[in-house]
C-alpha cells in the first residue's frame, strides 16, 4: 500500500450510487444502496470481513450486508470501529473485537 495524502477518486466504486461515506483512523466505509464496502487498515477487523484481519487498498463488500436483506440507514465510523444502522435500525457494529463485529454487544453484528 501506498500512503496518498492528496483527495482521489476510487474508481472501484464509480457508479454505485454512493450515499455516505465515513473515514476511521485508517479506514472508510462507503454505503450505497445495495451494500457498504470497505477498505484500508483492517487489524481490528472494522472493515467488517473475514480476511483474516489484512487490510485491503481496493473496496470490498461487507459481506453482512449482502443478499438485500438489510436497508441501510447511516454509517459512522471511530478510529478503529463503524457502526452501520440497517433494517429494523439495529446497529451493527465491526471493529476491536477479535473476529468481525467482536465489538458489538447486541442485536445484529457485522
Amino acid at each position: 500500500n501506498v500512503d496518498v495524502y492528496a483527495p482521489q477518486e476510487v474508481t472501484a466504486l464509480r457508479g454505485c450510487g454512493a450515499v455516505k461515506a465515513a473515514c476511521g483512523e485508517t479506514f472508510s466505509v462507503v454505503m450505497t444502496p445495495r451494500g457498504c464496502y470497505s477498505f484500508g487498515s483492517n487489524g481490528s477487523w472494522q472493515l467488517g470481513t473475514w480476511s483474516g484481519g489484512a487490510g485491503t487498498s481496493s473496496p470490498v463488500a461487507v459481506e453482512f450486508f449482502l443478499g438485500g436483506e438489510h436497508v441501510l440507514h447511516d454509517v459512522a465510523c471511530g478510529g478503529e470501529h463503524c457502526v452501520v444502522l440497517a433494517s429494523a435500525e439495529t446497529p451493527a457494529s465491526p471493529g476491536s473485537g477479535s473476529s468481525p463485529g467482536g465489538g458489538a454487544s447486541s442485536g445484529s453484528v457485522a
